[in-house]
């Protein structure tokens, strides 16, 4: 009576351009008659983008003394922007084969299968005045009409070889729009019998959709087995055009071998590092009647950060393709990986409609990694059957096994490979635990509502990437480390209000409820010589961390390399478990565009202290978090990281002094703490700042001077404080300033 069984629940996107949001109250999930949590994440919108799926696994005990158990999932939301109604239904009922039963027979004595009762729904349309079918209609709204005449076929039937069902009559209807249909014969169908039922109606066709449905349920009568079918019609009413169809391809191939670069196995011995890569890019029109035209600025192609120049930008024509073929040199003596994208992006040209309708749009991306075959090492002749092989080992490239290192030597554990794949759910669990509980705080991870209970909880449960066979980016060197980066970007995630709950709204991009395509603009990324990738996926979904939109990793080694996101409803505070991603280079999180948009109230904001634990990021390069409300006083140790180069704490309520340590970020070469609540003196130090190009201090409450060594460097830009009024409560004398605050123009 308790067999632990497990049901995987997915429902899919199969739109090719819109996004869908679904209904939390009608997105249901069933074990027999037990609901399924989760399958709207805690009861906030899941949105999908076109194509993704969401799958939740459950556990339960059933019951398999009982002749069968069942399981449904019924998804209702709206496609996104044309705010049409879809709908998913499926129904699943198993029959657990009894070995000992003698199988019932008919009076023939033909044996009747021990099989599910079979019955089938089915609900069919059609125009009366042109006889066609009522798929895909294509009226003009302006020649609509709310009576038009229909004629609807409702289906059922007996599919059983032998036996009867007798119908219940009070759980046998069928529906057109919310309309119920009468007449139903509901007399015990025969074996192999259908009965159809017509039924005539008027339907407004100035609505986007109408829809009717069939169910039907009963017994068999030879065994007294429950029988159900149930089948959903919609049919929309199209306006104006489908949507536009842009598709991008991406191919890469090695030069001198001709092999494909997905799954590359190259021999050590046989390595290059001026190997050449093909990479071939093609981008179609799919359309029949339009010409599309290309947006030149965001039409494009990259090998690993690189643009790709020669893309032909002019107009499409209709079924129209163009390619393009790039050579790229790779080294393949690195086990790194090297990747390429296209991104194209246009308008129709002469259609009307929604905007929608005539964005066009395509992408495609490649990561290939440089993998090493699995050498078998001669064995030594021995007398001694026990004696091993000698030979050097080597680290398979499957990604089911982890080397022996982490990606930064000095935290390198002393094991040897490890096979990640194979654990039983037990033992997975246990391992990922246990990484989880290095990382955070046991008192954060026992509250099952805080960002890290929900982002161990996704990780262990609902996310399908295994990312314990992942690279180790982490401060961790255990084995099955990658798992630290993508957990850490999950709380991250949280932390920040991702999904939006109740009472704050989700991220506008890239987040799981966001309403806007993920498209992230990122910063210092052309030109760059540290070889990164990145992607436009959601956050949270199935594939590796370093594709989700807003960041981008280091090729050589996928460890995270930049957060980046600016107006995009980020709120909430910054988790100390951010101190993991030591390699990380780039921490842009502006909440606002400007100081209008700041200004606003409109967007949601960073709150809270900069988190102290933010020094730990070694290699950080740029830390931008203007534009939030952030409080406190910067840690010191953040005048320590000598590799900053830029430094934007500017609109926020940062207070407490500026301490001197100031001048020891020897690369710095932007500062902005303009715009906060920093009181005390101007520390002389700032003359140490050598390469520094803008400064800018006003409207605080500082006092003192702007050191004098600044006055004499030529390479200042902006230079500016609270330099107007002498005697203020907050005058800095400045004898080479830039602009003073308040500004002249404000004086009055």
């Amino acid at each position: 009576p308790n067999v632990e069984m497990t049901f995987a629940f997915e429902y899919c996107n199969d739109n090719q351009q819109y996004a869908v949001t679904l209904k939390n109250d009608l997105t249901v999930g069933l074990v027999e008659t037990v609901p399924v949590a989760g399958l709207t994440l805690n009861g906030q919108l899941k949105r999908l983008v076109p194509g993704e799926c969401f799958t939740k696994i459950v556990r339960r005990k059933v019951n398999t003394c009982k002749r069968f158990f069942s399981a449904s999932l019924k998804v209702e939301g709206k496609r996104n922007i044309v705010d049409d109604y879809c709908f998913g239904w499926f129904y699943y009922r198993s029959y657990p084969t009894r070995l000992i039963d003698e199988p019932p027979t008919t009076d023939d004595n033909t044996s009747t299968p021990d099989f599910g009762c079979s019955v089938s729904a089915d609900v069919t349309c059609s125009v009366d005045s042109t006889g066609e079918d009522c798929e895909k209609m294509f009226v003009p709204f302006e020649e609509c009409r709310e009576d038009v005449d229909m004629t609807f076929v409702f289906e059922y039937c007996n599919n059983e070889l032998y036996s009867e069902v007798d119908l219940f009559p009070s759980k046998t209807f069928g529906l057109v729009e919310t309309v119920d249909v009468e007449g139903f014969n509901y007399e015990t169908l025969q074996a192999g019998d259908c009965r159809r039922k017509y039924v005539s109606r008027k339907i407004n066709t100035c609505k986007k959709s109408f829809a009717a449905s069939l169910k039907v349920e009963g017994l068999r009568q030879s065994d007294g087995d429950y029988c159900f079918a149930y089948n959903h019609l919609r049919e929309y009413v199209v306006r104006e055009y489908p949507p536009c169809v842009l598709t991008a391809d991406m191919v890469c191939s090695m030069k001198r071998t001709g092999e494909s670069c997905d799954n590359l196995v190259v021999p050590l011995s046989e390595c290059r590092n001026d190997e050449v890569a093909e990479f071939t890019f093609k981008y179609c029109s799919g359309e029949n009647d339009f010409t599309i035209n290309l947006n030149k600025a965001r039409t494009q192609a990259a090998i690993n950060s690189e643009g790709v120049n020669g893309l032909n930008t002019n107009p499409l024509i209709p079924g129209q393709c163009r390619d393009i073929v790039v050579e790229r040199e790779i080294n393949t003596c690195t086990r790194g990986n090297f990747a390429g994208s296209i991104k194209i992006n246009g308008n129709r040209i002469g259609a009307t409609g929604s905007d929608a309708a005539d964005f066009c749009y395509g992408y495609d991306f490649g990561r290939y990694k440089i993998n090493r075959p699995e050498e078998t090492p001669a064995p030594t002749i021995s007398s001694s059957p026990s004696n091993s092989p000698s030979g050097t080992g080597t680290i398979s490239s499957s990604p089911s096994v982890l080397p022996s290192s982490s990606v930064k030597p000095s935290d390198s554990p002393s094991s040897g490979p490890t096979d990640c794949s194979g654990l039983s759910l037990r033992d997975r669990e246990a391992r990922m635990v246990k990484l989880i509980s290095s990382v955070s705080d046991s008192a954060d991870l026992s509250n099952p509502q805080s960002p890290q209970s929900r982002a161990r909880d996704w990780l262990i449960y609902e996310d399908e990437f295994e990312s314990l066979c992942s690279a180790p980016c982490s401060r961790s060197g255990e084995l099955g480390a990658g798992v630290i980066q993508r957990y850490v970007l999950a709380v991250f995630y949280f932390s920040t209000n991702g999904d939006g709950d109740g009472d704050t709204s989700p991220w506008l991009t890239c987040g799981r409820n966001s309403q806007r395509a993920c498209r992230p603009n990122l910063k210092n990324f052309n030109g760059d010589p540290v070889e990164t990738y990145f992607g436009e996926e959601v956050w949270l979904s199935p594939v590796s961390e370093c594709l989700w939109g807003g960041l981008t990793c280091k090729t050589q080694n996928e460890c995270l390399d930049r957060i980046e996101f600016e107006a995009n409803n980020v709120g909430g505070t910054i988790p100390t478990e951010i101190e993991q991603f030591y390699d990380m280079r780039f921490l842009y999180l502006e909440g606002a565009i400007d100081t209008d948009d700041y200004l606003s109230g409109s967007l949601n904001l960073l709150e809270g202290e900069i988190p102290a634990e933010v020094v730990k990021l070694d290699a950080l390069l740029i830390l931008d978090l203007n534009y939030n409300t952030l409080q406190g006083e910067i840690p010191i140790g953040v005048f320590g990281m000598t590799k900053l180069r830029q430094l934007d704490l500017n609109h926020n309520l940062l207070s407490g002094t500026i301490p001197t340590e100031v001048g020891n970020l020897d690369e710095l070469r932007f500062l902005q703490f303009d715009n906060n609540q920093f009181s005390g003196p101007v520390p002389a130090e700032f003359g140490n700042l050598d390469q520094i190009l803008t400064l800018e201090l006003f409207n605080n409450t500082l006092t003192g001077e702007i050191p004098a060594e600044l006055c004499t460097r030529t390479n200042i830009n902006d230079l500016t404080a609270d330099c107007t009024i002498p005697g203020a409560v907050n005058y800095v004398y400045c004898g080479c300033c830039t602009a003073c605050y308040p500004f002249m123009a404000d004086l009055s």
